[in-house]
């Protein structure tokens, strides 16, 4: 099998996802029974479903936004009927999960972004309104309402971000992509023609005050992912998208539009970076890393502020659609791959001699990867991690201890 095949069709089930946000729930399959919490039989870890909503599918953010607020009390998530917040595990307690709708739209377009410190979240309406609801109350204000023009079919416009003092929101507009995924080819097939179209793409901020927005940086390449720096507010992280081993995906820019960096230019053919994420202090840029002729994949690290980098190898076994980094930068999180025999929710414990221990946490191999990948997340506080699964039949949201 390709290494890469699994890997190229990742942003596209990406914008699927979306699309199933944006047009609200389907005639829903029979759903299996299931306890509230469990130990997984094999690895002894407790196991806790944080969505409870009676018959609903429920969905937790993509892995590299910000879902919780900063005192990791409440996480917000998606369902076809609106925005919801859940209390959240303390510590090794469980706790109420108490869940609240805070607000009822049926209409999300990309996916929504949590403000930690003023306890809001931002997200994008197909009535081309951007709304900023505060977490607690739930009083909701319109911030902006995006240009007529604009593309908004769910993979036309990326989910949005913000700058790590709350001023500024970043997002993409793709013109034309709607039109490129209705063809109704393979999800490989749309990824090529999208790539190879080279359709205007442009990011663009709002201000989350006054709603003024701008464009910052236009291309005929496919931009995809902004990521503000955690800790930076003029750092964005973005990526050109399409297949891997085809382009430099990963991208640095200030939000005025200057200071452009192309943080790894490929230096071999079919060499591959994606699924990058920052550490929670803003210093490095994580990437899942692919050497052509090598049968592991790497973990690397970027310095966003020296250039150095760091690599950890991730063997074939472990592989996963996405990696993730706990806030106190000790450990990473996979969430499994369905080529591997045993796909599996790991924790990944750096090594003095700068391997990775590998620890399995829960299984994950009832998931259908094709119609939700998990995107683990550590909880604020790194006790549990937090997946998507569509175990039961409906996709739902679940959180592993990370002790035993």
């Amino acid at each position: 099998m390709n290494n890469l095949s699994p890997r190229i069709s990742c942003a596209l089930a990406a914008l699927f996802l979306l699309a199933a946000v944006v047009v609200g729930h389907a005639a829903a399959p029979a759903t299996a029974t299931e306890p509230d919490s469990w130990n997984d039989p094999a690895t002894g870890h407790r196991v806790v479903r944080i969505s409870r909503l009676q018959g609903k599918s429920a969905t937790s953010f993509y892995f590299n936004q910000t879902a919780f607020t900063d005192a990791g009390d409440k996480m917000v998530f998606m369902t076809g009927d609106g925005l919801y917040t859940v209390e959240m595990p303390k510590g090794d307690e469980v706790g109420s999960l108490k869940t609240t709708r805070i607000a009822e739209v049926k209409s999300l377009v990309a996916f929504p972004i949590v403000a930690p410190i003023s306890r809001q979240v931002f997200y994008l309406t197909k009535e081309r309104t951007i709304l900023a609801t505060e977490i607690d109350t739930g009083k909701t204000r319109v911030v902006r309402t995006l240009p007529e023009d604009w593309d908004l079919a769910p993979e036309s416009i990326s989910g949005l971000t913000l700058n790590s003092d709350e001023t500024l929101l970043c997002g993409v507009e793709k013109k034309g992509f709607g039109a490129v995924f209705a063809t109704g080819k393979t999800r490989g097939d749309k990824i090529k023609i999208a790539y190879e179209a080279h359709l205007p793409t442009f990011l663009f901020t709002v201000n989350t005050q006054s709603g003024d927005w701008k464009q910052i940086y236009g291309t005929n390449e496919w931009l995809n992912h902004t990521q503000f720096s955690p800790a930076n507010p003029k750092l964005l992280l973005f990526c050109h998208e399409g297949p891997w081993q085809k382009l430099d995906r990963i991208w640095l820019i200030q939000p005025d539009g200057s200071g452009l960096i192309n943080v790894h230019p490929r230096k071999r053919a079919d060499e591959s970076y994606g699924h990058e994420f920052w550490s929670a202090d803003g210093t490095t840029v994580w990437s899942d890393h692919y050497v052509p002729g090598n049968r592991n994949r790497f973990l690397n690290g970027y310095n966003a502020s020296t250039g150095a980098e760091v690599e950890y190898v991730v063997q074939r076994d472990w592989l996963s659609r996405h990696y993730n980094i706990s806030h106190d930068g000790r450990f990473f999180a996979g969430d499994g791959e369905p080529i591997n025999p045993t796909p599996m929710i790991r924790l990944f414990i750096p090594q003095p001699d700068g391997t990775l221990k590998a620890e399995n946490l829960c299984s994950i191999a009832k998931n259908n990867f094709n119609s939700r990948e998990p995107n683990v997340m550590f909880s604020r506080d790194d006790k549990w991690i937090i997946f998507m699964s569509t175990q039961t039949g409906l996709s739902q949201i679940y959180a592993v201890k990370v002790a035993k």
